[in-house]
Order: C-alpha cells, then sequence, then structure tokens
C-alpha cells in the first residue's frame, strides 16, 4: 500500500480525461376504449458510458517517488518517462484502451378499468439489462511496465543483464516452457507470460513480436472485458375498492416478476454468473381508513415468496471445488405494516409506524463459482469474489415515532426517533492474502457475501424551519446515527483487518477504492440563515457539518455555501451561488493515499479468537469551491 514517501514506476503517462455519453427514449401511447376502460404501452430506455473511461474507473496512488525499477523485481519505469525517476509526482493506476457502458430497455403497459367504484388494474412490463459492460481490447495496446534496462544490476533486482530476445522476433510457439529461454535473463518467462483469461500482463505486443524502447522489452497490458445480460419480466394485477363513502379503500394486489442473468469475463469460459433465475411472487393488502375524526390508519400485509434456480460448487473433503450441481431454493416471508397519524389540532399531529421486510441477495452473489478476475490496483496478485449459495435474505423490523408543530410565527419544528434491526445482514467481507507470484510476494483480495448476525440502528432527526417572506429567517436540521454490527462469526476472517467490524459504527471500504466509502457518520447537520427584502432582494447563507466517522474519512468538519439573488427588472434576477465558500478541506483535489482517519477491522491469528486493529485509509477531498453566476428570466413571483 502507499505512503506519502512510497516508490512506484511510471508505466505510462497519457491523456487521463473521458467522454460522458448518455441517451434516452421515451415512448407512451394510451388509446381509451370508454370513459372508465384504457389501455398504456411505454417504452424507456437509457445507455450511456465512457469513451474512453479515463479516470472514470481509476484511482489515486498519492505522493508516489518514480524508481527506475522497484527493487527486488522485474518492473521498470518505461523509458520514455525517465526523466521523472527521482521525482515524487501524484500517481494514478487506471485502465486506458477500455470503454464502459450500460443499456437498458424496458417495455411496460397497463390496462384500466371499472366496474361501479371497483377498479381493476394490469401492469405487464418486459426488459432487459446490460449493466456496466467493459470493452477492454485496447488495453492490450498499452505497456503495464518495462523490463530492467542492459547492465542494471539494482539492489536485489533479479533479472540483471541484456534482454534475452531482440525487438521484432516473433514469439516462439513453445514460449515460456522449460529450457527454452537463453540466460542470464529470463523476464519474458518470468515477468510476461503468455496472456490468458486471467492474465494481467503479456508478452505479446500487438504484432505477437517481442517489443522494447532503449534496450528495455516491454509488457503489455492483457486485454480484459466483462459481459452481463439480464431479462426483466413480471405483472401486478390489482383491485381497488373505496369504503365507508370515501374515507378510505382497499387494495388487493397480487405481483409476479422475475429475472435471468449471464455473465463471463473475457471469454465465455471464464463464467462469473452461469445462466441462473430468480422469481418473486407476492400477494398484498393494503388500505387506508380513519375510524374516527382526526386519526388515520394506513396498513400493509405482504406476503412474498422467493425462488432461484442456479448453480453451486460440489466440494472435496478439504473444501475445494471439484465440479458443480444445481442450486434450487425457495424461501417464504411475511410482513405486516402499520402506520397511524393523530392530528390533535390544526398546528400539531403525532405520527408512528411499525413493520418488517425483506431483502433478497443478488443472484450473482448466490449463484455459481468464484469469479476470478486479474490484478486490479493494488491487488497485485488478482481478486477472487467467492459465492455463497446458502446466503439468506435479510429480514428488517423497525418502527419510528415522530411530532409536527407549527408555532404563531408559521415555523414548523419536526422531531423523529427510528429504532431498525436487521437480521442475516448483506455484508461483503473484504480480506488480503499475501502469496507468491513470479516468486515475488503479491497482494491477493478476496470478497465474499456473508450475512452478518444482526445490525442494530437508531437514527434521531430535528428539523426546524422559519423561512418568512422578508425579514430574517433561519432553520436547521440536524441527524444523529448509531449503526452497528454484532456477532459476525470468526470464520469470516484472517490474520488481516478486514470488514466490516463487530461492535464498531458501520464503514464502508476506502482502503483501496476512494469514492466507495459508505460510512455512517455519528453526528450530521445542516443550518441556514437568510434575509429577504421587500424589493426581493434575498441572502443565506449555509453551513454543512460532518461529523465523526464521515463519508470523507476525515475528522469533523465543517462547509460553508452562499447563495444571493438581486431583482434587475420585474421579471428578471440575478443570482450567485458559491459552494464551500472558505474552500474547507479540499486541499490538491485529490485522494491521498493513507492520511484518512484508520478504519477499524476485525482480524484472527488462530481461527477461533477475533481481535481488532486498523488499517490507513484515502483521505478523501471535499467538493472544492465552486462559484456560479446566472440570470433568470420568469413568469409570475
Amino acid at each position: 500500500m502507499n505512503t506519502p514517501t512510497s516508490a512506484g514506476v511510471v508505466a505510462f503517462c497519457g491523456d487521463f480525461s473521458g467522454s460522458l455519453y448518455t441517451k434516452g427514449q421515451l415512448l407512451k401511447l394510451r388509446y381509451d376504449f370508454s370513459p372508465t376502460t384504457s389501455f398504456d404501452v411505454g417504452l424507456v430506455g437509457s445507455y450511456g458510458g465512457f469513451s474512453p473511461q479515463g479516470s472514470a474507473w481509476g484511482e489515486s496512488q498519492g505522493p508516489t517517488k518514480i524508481e527506475q525499477c522497484i527493487p527486488g523485481s522485474f518492473e521498470c519505469t518505461n523509458p520514455a518517462d525517465a526523466n521523472l525517476i527521482g521525482k515524487t509526482i501524484n500517481g494514478f493506476y487506471w485502465f486506458p484502451g477500455t470503454e464502459i457502458w450500460n443499456t437498458q430497455q424496458l417495455w411496460t403497459g397497463q390496462f384500466r378499468t371499472s366496474l361501479g367504484s371497483t377498479t381493476f388494474l394490469a401492469r405487464p412490463y418486459l426488459g432487459s439489462i446490460q449493466p456496466e459492460t467493459y470493452a477492454g481490447q485496447g488495453e492490450g495496446n498499452y505497456p503495464a511496465f518495462f523490463g530492467p534496462p542492459p547492465g542494471y544490476t539494482g539492489p536485489g533486482n533479479p533479472f540483471p543483464g541484456a534482454q534475452s530476445l531482440p525487438p521484432g522476433v516473433p514469439i516462439p510457439p513453445n514460449f515460456g516452457a522449460a529450457g527454452t529461454m537463453p540466460v542470464p535473463n529470463a523476464f519474458e518467462s518470468e515477468a510476461c507470460p503468455t496472456g490468458t483469461i486471467f492474465s494481467f500482463t503479456q508478452i505479446n505486443s500487438p504484432k505477437n513480436t517481442i517489443s522494447s524502447t532503449n534496450g528495455q522489452e516491454e509488457c503489455f497490458q492483457y486485454p480484459y472485458s466483462t459481459y452481463e445480460t439480464d431479462k426483466l419480466y413480471g405483472s401486478t394485477f390489482s383491485v381497488v375498492q373505496p369504503i365507508a363513502a370515501g374515507s378510505g379503500f382497499l387494495d388487493f394486489t397480487y405481483d409476479f416478476h422475475g429475472q435471468s442473468t449471464f455473465a463471463f469475463a473475457n471469454a465465455v469460459a471464464n463464467v462469473q454468473v452461469p445462466f441462473s433465475a430468480t422469481r418473486y411472487s407476492t400477494f398484498s393488502l393494503t388500505g387506508s381508513i380513519s375510524p374516527v375524526q382526526k386519526l388515520g390508519v394506513d396498513f400493509g400485509l405482504y406476503n412474498t415468496s422467493w425462488t432461484i434456480h442456479g448453480e453451486q460448487p460440489t466440494l472435496d473433503a478439504a473444501g475445494n471445488p471439484i465440479g458443480s450441481m444445481g442450486l434450487d431454493r425457495t424461501v417464504s416471508r411475511f410482513d405486516p405494516h402499520l402506520a397511524v397519524v393523530y392530528r390533535a389540532n390544526v398546528d400539531t399531529s403525532f405520527r408512528a409506524a411499525a413493520g418488517t421486510s425483506e431483502t433478497f441477495p443478488f443472484i450473482g452473489d448466490v449463484s455459481g463459482p468464484a469469479a476470478i478476475q486479474p490484478p486490479a490496483f493494488l491487488y497485485t496478485a488478482g481478486i477472487v469474489t467467492e459465492k455463497n449459495a446458502n446466503l439468506q435474505p435479510e429480514y428488517s423490523s423497525a418502527y419510528d415515532v415522530g411530532v409536527d408543530h407549527r408555532f404563531k410565527n408559521d415555523s414548523v419544528l419536526s422531531l423523529d426517533l427510528q429504532d431498525t434491526t436487521v437480521h442475516n445482514v448483506f455484508q461483503q467481507v473484504t480480506t488480503q492474502e499475501t502469496v507468491s507470484l513470479n516468486g515475488q510476494p503479491a497482494l491477493l483480495g478476496v470478497f465474499k457475501p456473508v450475512n452478518a448476525a444482526r445490525l442494530s440502528a437508531q437514527l434521531l432527526t430535528l428539523r426546524y424551519r422559519y423561512a418568512p417572506l422578508r425579514g430574517f429567517g433561519y432553520s436547521f436540521s440536524l441527524a444523529a446515527d448509531s449503526s452497528i454490527l454484532t456477532g459476525i462469526p470468526v470464520s469470516a476472517y484472517n490474520s488481516s483487518p478486514a470488514l466490516p467490524a463487530n461492535n464498531v459504527q458501520v464503514c464502508g471500504n476506502a482502503e483501496f477504492t476512494p469514492g466507495l466509502a459508505t460510512c455512517i457518520p455519528y453526528l450530521k447537520g445542516y443550518a441556514q440563515f437568510s434575509y429577504a427584502l421587500n424589493t426581493g432582494t434575498f441572502a443565506a447563507l449555509g453551513v454543512d457539518y460532518e461529523g465523526k466517522n464521515n463519508a470523507y474519512y476525515q475528522p469533523p468538519f465543517a462547509i460553508l455555501d452562499f447563495a444571493f439573488r438581486q431583482p434587475l427588472r420585474p421579471h428578471i434576477d440575478f443570482n450567485l451561488a458559491v459552494q464551500n465558500l472558505l474552500n474547507t478541506n479540499s486541499y490538491d483535489y485529490l485522494p491521498a493515499a493513507n492520511l484518512g482517519v484508520p478504519a477499524v477491522g476485525n482480524f484472527t491469528t488462530n481461527g477461533t479468537t477475533l481481535e481488532q486493529g486498523s488499517f490507513p485509509t484515502f483521505r478523501l477531498p471535499a467538493p472544492t469551491r465552486t462559484l456560479r453566476a446566472f440570470v433568470r428570466a420568469h413568469v409570475g413571483r
């Protein structure tokens, strides 16, 4: 892992920008057979991506000192960037030559008719999604690193001497076989083997020949692509009946929907998710009634069956996969919901709600063998994403109580208390293993979905707003949140600290991927002070408070914003808005490695006892100061 004084090599310098494109489709047709009977059909389509991806899927490595060659390895700097050797630069890791896109098409329909006061609805749909597709064929045209220069004898370098094959020579058919490589330099067979679907590097140039610059042989990236397709289908049938002279309604609904999924990486043989299907069937009765004046009651009764069809590996006595077998599971759950609102008077209302619910696993976390990916970012030995055929649905129960009150000056105060308990919590346990790769230590990332035993979350929110049309106004909102996981088994960990941790405020993993932090702060708030004149002039100063455990992996801090509006003519305004007015905690706009607040993780050294340790994280910058000035033309106030 990088530190502010870490060392690295430059494989490639180039354009870090990417081009984002988006396109949408919308179609809506309706035909009325009669005043009470109609049919609708619609299409929603979306397409978007990065061409090329540039920094969109890149990662900052922070300040990095550039070496000629990493000591003890065969990885050396591109001769074209030799001027950077000995300097400290902001290092980046990304994959030039890759395009990324998402596509989605969804056809919907609705048939509606009425018989007396009873309404009948049918809503079928059919669609397909191709999510986050990586087209990495162009990666093979870029270097992963270069071999040692002729005569290089750096500290610990295992491959001194000149290249063993001259540039432009076609790669031998038996390349890499024992006894076929000249001595003393075994760079090609040791560092750049012929590429496979699990490779990160390849000796093959685009012309399948040896390529070198200034006597340093080039090791190319191996093209890496992904493919996934999801077919969606379903329909909902509802019968809606008003009750008690318009004081409420009842809605009986049957919903059926499902999807099929298939995914692979680089080649169809490298299956990530075998052809698998999930189906959901839900019967529900919902309604709204008002049994007495000032009291409103909403309720819902839901019974859901979840079915999955896929594959799971068969294991030998040592736990190693030796084949596959079918996976067929069905889980049924019943969930009631209840919400009550009591309006004591025109200014005060009391609210209460309670219920249970389920969240079912994604098919890709359950079906198929472990998915293997080549090295990415700091996982120099690759990434293994394990599946869990026995992953259970999450089951949660929650309640909320609240009150709203309007004061005589028309200000409004709201208070809510919420408690949620989630059993079988989905968590992607992240562990790291040091393995040997080409005779050198390398880091293997292992990701496994598990059901953590229990999540207990309590949330308090307080809101107050006083916003007069003229004069001084102010508002604030405050959220205090506690989210603690307990009961994660020892078997989920190895000897390195891993997330999530027992009895620690929930926090995501920004150790390797800046921007994916999902930390839940203990305290977060926003306040605004404003002033309005009779002329329409308006100014507001706001402050956003990011408390401990924030998503930036920084100590608590506050960000100011400012807004100003000045009428120029009756229907034309000048507007000025500034975000992060004081440019707080934005430093140089780049994530800084190992400078964030340390994350706490669990580990075990004996397989039976859990311990807790910490590891460094990226420190993420707050959005930099941004100023927007514009003129608005409008009709009315």
